[in-house]
């Protein structure tokens, strides 16, 4: 079995294709109304088109027990982007006691989003603030030989956790 993506039912194809598009950066790869799909394997779908493929009418909305995630190298610009488009946000930025940055928000369905720092750049903005891969692993809770090789230290390991 092979995982293909995640489907996102949509009450506005052309505002959520906008939203995924222009505010995380997503590309489109097929764009068949109704539905889209972007890189990444997340495929929109119109919802009545949906609720006619299930062909059930016990379909319930409004979990929010989910949501997608993302990372970025660049997580300043998104948030300049989400206050830009004026996003309602489910949390403001907030940092994780490893070092990430994260923030919560909604898309136009109101499907929860968090983008965080990609693990990597954390790492860099603790290297550039002086801290060695030792003092770096300890303070992500990371193996020391993963961080050395995320900062080009060393070539061994691939192991996240300690």
């Amino acid at each position: 079995m092979k995982f293909m993506g995640t489907l996102i039912a949509v009450t506005d194809l052309g505002k959520s294709r906008k939203f995924y598009r222009d505010i995380l950066g997503l590309t489109i790869t097929t764009d068949h109304e109704p539905t889209v799909t972007f890189n990444g394997c997340i495929v929109l779908q119109k919802m009545d088109s949906w609720i006619d493929s299930i062909q059930s009418k016990y379909v319930m909305f409004d979990n929010r027990a989910s949501e997608m995630y993302f990372e970025t190298e660049n997580f300043d610009d998104i948030i300049l982007r989400l206050d830009t488009f004026g996003i309602k946000y489910v949390h403001k930025p907030v940092m994780r006691g490893w070092g990430q940055r994260i923030v919560r928000f909604y898309d136009p369905d109101h499907h929860i989003i968090e983008v965080g720092e990609a693990i990597e750049t954390v790492m860099r903005r603790f290297a550039d603030k002086g801290m060695n891969a030792e003092q770096i692993a300890k303070r992500m809770k990371l193996n020391v030989d993963f961080v050395k090789k995320c900062l080009g230290e060393s070539k061994k390991g691939d192991n996240h956790a300690v």
